[in-house]
């Protein structure tokens, strides 16, 4: 019998992707034929990562971009810079949808479909405030907590709430909410974002409520 160290990687041998069972190949002074199964679509020559071992069987993980930030020698800790690049990529890849914005619930199970899945959890999320030079913020909002892409003048919010506010006099909340469907924290983000680049200057009174202009427009 062959119980293979956990850690090691394995070279997938054959697969049945509808069962999630295989032989994967183990090579220390011989190869040894393992019998294999995982969560995650795999083919024959992939290269796997153990996380589980018995005797001649294994469940595997693939060796992604994502198994790659797993530190196996310390019984599979996740390395936190590793994991605040996966949170960054998937924050950018929701630029367009949600404007950089996950409630930490959806930010995990996005996370929970990839092969971080075993290792990844609520608790390593919030430890993600310790990391420095985020290229995101971590905010509670209505008693829920928001992974939130820090804007940028090239964001797709950003350029499009400016394109509506170039035909317009000035904008408010309201008419962001009714053009766009945002929540509030993601209107709010981005308005807050535009005066403190000092791309919009915000007026508030009692008769017209708060609003904002873009700096440099002629006002009507």
């Amino acid at each position: 019998m062959v119980k293979i160290p956990v850690g090691e990687k394995v070279r997938v041998n054959l697969w049945d992707s509808d069962k999630k069972r295989g032989l994967v190949k183990y090579f220390t002074h011989t190869m040894n034929l393992v019998n294999a199964e995982s969560d995650f679509r795999l083919e024959k020559g992939d290269t796997a990562i153990v996380i589980k071992s018995f005797d001649s069987f294994v469940v595997i993980i693939p060796e992604d971009k994502y198994s790659k930030i797993l530190d196996v020698s310390q019984k599979t800790k996740v390395d936190r810079i590793g994991l605040s690049e996966v949170v960054t990529k998937i924050l950018l890849d929701w630029d367009e949808k949600s404007g950089g914005i996950l409630s930490i619930m959806e930010l995990l199970e996005l996370i929970h479909k990839t092969s971080l899945k075993y290792f990844v959890n609520r608790k390593d999320l919030k430890n993600l405030r310790k990391v420095k030079d985020r290229s995101y913020d971590i905010i509670k909002d209505s008693g829920d907590l928001y992974f939130v892409l820090k804007p940028s003048k090239t964001s797709s919010d950003i350029v499009n709430v400016l394109k509506f506010a170039q035909s317009k006099d000035y904008i408010n909340f309201q008419q962001l909410q009714t053009k766009f469907y945002w929540s509030k924290l993601r209107i709010e983000r981005n308005l807050d974002y535009l005066v403190e680049e000092k791309i919009m200057r915000v007026a508030t009174n009692y008769r017209s409520g708060t609003r904002y202009y873009l700096i440099g427009k002629p006002q009507l």
